[in-house]
């Protein structure tokens, strides 16, 4: 069927359709069919009373349809009704709707400030300044990262801090965080450890102190380490520091989320401290295709909160003190908070409050540019 009957059909105007002029319907034919059609009504809303039939109505034939079609007449009037609103049947009480869940009242995402994104153009990773709240650091993981980046909290560039000898393979992770037990002074943390299809040998950890000012590009020394996971490569992109100063590394992984940690920052093997499941979000639009993996990852300073990004959300663990020990993950309360809507979320970080801004935290997508917040 082409086009053209499709929409005479969908319509219902059959008079369109072109037919042989044997078939083309009588002009008394139609009023025949009219009767019929009113005939049926009347019959239909009889059955739909409770009266019984009058014994002494007259029946109506059916119409003839052989028969011609006398003139059409203006059919009789009902007779008004005498009755007052008060006499007339009320309808019954509508079924309410079956109730809806209220509306999520959390604080929504805006956008805190953009960046050029041909200077940043895959960003990974973000930090809050542990040193001034109107600042951040940010990380692209392109290949051969050798440097992270300044940036004021609305985006504008502020320097790039190249870290000597540094050569990355796939830098993923950012932290800000006291630089030891002994040396509280905050200290930038990067994390070389990705890998896709895995295969390196090790990962990666760079650490140096965080420049008190920064008014152009600089070059800083770094102390790294590298750990080797029990059981050969494993691919992860979110790192915190814990309160005793170790890198806890979260993998990138489908089916589950393991935690590994070192005995020290040096360089050693990394120890499975716990695994966790992470909660399907409320739209997971992206993780039907790439999946429920964990991106980047956030310690809140003070209380000690996880803050866990995926690609379609961002989730809140709370642990029973500050320093609670890493090994009781699976047990900590877990959150799903508001987040912006990114193409490639794969950076997070709280947000302390500044003279303008209360305290939150903020994601970048790979790629936009967008720094977004959330007041938290």
């Amino acid at each position: 069927m082409d086009a053209s009957h499709d929409r005479t059909l969908v319509h219902g105007t059959l008079d369109r359709v072109p037919l042989p002029s044997s078939l083309q319907p009588r002009p008394h034919a139609r009023n025949v069919v009219a009767a019929v059609l009113v005939a049926l009504l009347l019959a239909t809303a009889a059955g739909c009373t409770d009266q019984a039939p009058d014994p002494d109505a007259v029946a109506v034939a059916p119409p003839d349809p052989n028969a011609t079609a006398l003139p059409a007449s203006t059919p009789p009037q009902p007779a008004a009704s005498t009755s007052t609103p008060e006499d007339e049947p009320q309808a019954p009480p509508s079924t309410p709707a079956a109730s809806t869940p209220e509306p999520d009242n959390d604080p929504q995402p805006t956008t805190l400030g953009t960046f050029p994104v041909e200077t940043i153009p895959e960003a990974s990773g973000i930090a809050a300044s542990g040193i001034d709240p109107d600042r951040l650091w940010l990380l692209d993981d392109g290949p051969g990262t050798t440097s992270v980046w300044a940036t004021s909290t609305d985006g504008t560039i502020l320097g790039e801090v190249t870290m000597a000898g540094v050569d990355g393979v796939d830098t993923e992770a950012l932290a800000v965080a006291p630089c030891s037990t002994t040396d509280p002074q905050p200290c930038i943390w990067v994390g070389d450890i990705g890998d896709n299809l895995p295969a390196h040998d090790a990962i990666r950890v760079h650490r140096f102190p965080e420049p008190t000012t920064v008014d152009g590009p600089a070059t800083v020394d770094v102390t790294t380490a590298a750990f080797t996971y029990p059981e050969g490569p494993v691919n992860a992109e979110a790192m915190v520091i814990g309160p005793d100063a170790r890198p806890w590394i979260l993998t990138r992984e489908e089916d589950i989320t393991r935690l590994f940690a070192p005995a020290a920052f040096a360089d050693g093997p990394l120890e499975q401290v716990a695994t966790m499941d992470i909660p399907v979000p409320r739209l997971p639009l992206l993780a039907m295709f790439a999946g429920l993996l964990v991106t980047d990852a956030a310690r809140h300073p003070d209380d000690g909160r996880l803050l866990l990004r995926t690609y379609d959300s961002a989730v809140v663990l709370t642990p029973p003190s500050p320093d609670a020990d890493p090994a009781t993950i699976a047990d900590w309360t877990v959150e799903e908070v508001p987040t912006a809507s990114e193409p490639q979320g794969e950076a997070i970080t709280w947000l302390a409050a500044s003279s303008d801004r209360p305290a939150g935290y903020a994601t970048v997508s790979e790629g936009t540019g967008t720094i977004s917040f959330v007041p938290r």
